[in-house]
């Protein structure tokens, strides 16, 4: 039963790890895509609409 007790913990922690670093890699997928947002935001923001020319 301790070897039991013994593989369930350590197969728990290995679960736990993968786990959190699902979570990390979430949370930075998330921090990625909202920079690439803010940055597109600011190229529009900074556009020059006088450099293109009117399209009727």
């Amino acid at each position: 039963m301790d070897e039991f007790m013994a593989q369930f913990k350590v197969y728990t922690e290995v679960t736990a790890q993968k786990a959190k670093a699902k979570e990390r890699e979430v949370k930075e997928w998330v921090r990625l895509k909202k920079k690439k947002n803010e940055y597109k935001d600011y190229e529009i923001m900074t556009t020059d609409i006088n450099s293109y020319s009117e399209e009727d």
